[in-house]
């Protein structure tokens, strides 16, 4: 568990993690943040700068997930939608407030189901988002 989340991924777009003030939970570890996340999906630049990603509940182990991103002109996660679907191995490395790696969780049989673009309105000013539904036959935890 010693290695960091920059060391856990390669790619420029991986996410950074500040230093926190949390305090380390009853077990003197430090619990993992929800905004300290790396997402390796197998494509051509390994992480491609998800700004969320959402796990469903699972079921017999197999279950779906949620990426979301910014939308800048990049065509990977369309091309995987229209590929034929080959199955990927998708790595989430989640960190603490220091940038230490807690735990990756390993999607074994990942599947594109669906891309949806955030809603379009001329008179907001919010980032157009694109958002990837990916089924996956199994999860497990390397670390």
């Amino acid at each position: 568990m010693g290695r960091s989340l920059q060391q856990a991924t390669s790619s420029p777009s991986r996410r950074w993690c500040l230093p926190s003030r949390r305090s380390n939970s009853s077990s003197g570890r430090s619990p993992a943040l929800a905004s300290c996340f790396a997402l390796d999906w197998g494509g051509p630049d390994g992480s491609t700068g998800f700004l969320r990603v959402e796990p469903g509940p699972l079921t017999g182990g197999a279950g779906e997930l949620r990426l979301t991103r910014a939308v800048d002109g990049r065509r990977d996660l369309m091309e995987w939608l229209a590929d034929g679907k080959a199955p990927r191995t998708l790595r989430l490395s989640v960190a603490d407030g220091g940038g230490q790696t807690v735990a990756v969780y390993r999607f074994e049989g990942a599947r594109p189901v669906s891309l949806q673009i955030s809603p379009l309105d001329a008179l907001a000013d919010d980032v157009l988002t694109e958002t990837l539904l990916v089924s996956f036959e199994r999860v497990q935890m390397e670390i």
